[in-house]
């Protein structure tokens, strides 16, 4: 399909009653010239308008092929179906109120669904090749333990001994303080952190 053609059905699409008139016309014009063949070969009026349509046959399957070159079934579907949709929503307008309701609740939880999702699973990490950061535990398989905490001293002698990693960093595990200030005290979550976090974090990897 070159791209004059596909322009041609995209215009098409936007004059379907003036292509439909300008057929009409096409097909009464052929309809009339055998008519008027088939008068020169001796018919009568009535005969040769009978053998004329006999011969060119049914109107409306040659229409329907010819709407389906001259633009794109698919579109123009869509286009039908939305205008019976404006008219039957014109002529039922409580029903219509309550569609558009629908409509919106369900895209407004649609929405909300989608950026939670985006932000909780989808979103990277704000940090320099997020993948190559790491959660480093002290396990004791003796007592059933997989991940416990680490002692700083405990920390300082994995930072002496790595071979593995660019940097290591100490994070506490949730505390509870409060936040004093303003009106009331305010309960906040907060974690004791070394003074190398960020750091490690955003330079997690070497820029190339």
């Amino acid at each position: 399909m070159t791209p004059r053609s596909v322009l041609a059905r995209l215009l098409a699409l936007f004059r379907p009653r003036r292509l439909d008139r300008e057929l009409d016309a096409e097909i009464q014009t052929h309809i009339e010239m055998a008519v008027e063949e088939n008068l020169r070969a001796g018919m009568t009026p009535q005969e040769a308008r009978q053998m004329a349509a006999r011969r060119f046959g049914p109107a409306e399957p040659m229409k329907e092929e010819y709407r389906d070159t001259r633009g794109i079934p698919i579109i123009e579907g869509v286009l039908r179906d939305f205008r019976f949709a404006i008219r039957s929503l014109r002529r039922s307008p409580g029903f219509a109120a309550i569609a558009v309701l629908t409509l919106t609740i369900g895209i407004g939880a649609a929405t909300s669904t989608a950026a939670f999702f985006y932000e909780m699973v989808l979103r990277p990490f704000p940090y320099q090749a997020p993948e190559e950061l790491v959660m480093v535990w002290t396990t004791i398989p003796d007592q059933g333990i997989g991940q416990d905490g680490s002692s700083y001293l405990n920390i300082q002698d994995w930072k002496e001994r790595n071979r593995s990693f660019s940097g290591l960093a100490l994070v506490s595990r949730d505390e509870s303080e409060t936040l004093l200030g303003g009106e009331r005290p305010v309960p906040v979550r907060v974690a004791r952190v070394s003074e190398n976090l960020f750091p490690v974090q955003r330079c997690s990897v070497e820029p190339s």
